[in-house]
């Protein structure tokens, strides 16, 4: 059974990726950072890839549920990350790469917020 989309509930629906492959290659196997939206809400006018609004909506939405996710203590390793959104493994090394790692409680792991940024593409949305 095909999925809904989310604005219109048109059973033909596409996936759309609400942080952009290029703009955070590692989120694009997070279920998180999906949503399904038929054709017309996802390339017309007032889809997120023409409607600057639009898309800044479904991406601080998904800000929103990652700080959530991430929201109950301050240090992740980078295996609580895949487990958290669900990813492979090699996507959350993708995603912690560049990030500083932070010792807490003798553990040594990466901080929620600078994993937030690095999932939404570099960037927080106020």
């Amino acid at each position: 059974m095909a999925e809904e989309c989310l604005v219109c509930n048109n059973p033909n629906s596409e996936a759309h990726h609400i942080v952009f492959r290029k703009q955070q290659p590692a989120m694009i196997e997070c279920h998180f950072n999906k949503i399904r939206l038929c054709a017309v809400c996802h390339k017309g006018d007032k889809g997120p890839h023409l409607n600057r609004d639009t898309d800044i909506k479904y991406k601080m939405r998904l800000q929103e549920k990652l700080k959530e996710l991430f929201g109950y203590k301050n240090c992740y390793t980078e295996d609580e990350i895949k487990q958290i959104l669900k990813i492979p493994k090699k996507d959350a090394y993708k995603l912690v790469k560049p990030l500083l790692t932070i010792i807490e409680n003798d553990v040594a792991g990466y901080r929620a917020e600078d994993i937030i940024r690095r999932a939404m593409g570099g960037r927080l949305y106020v």
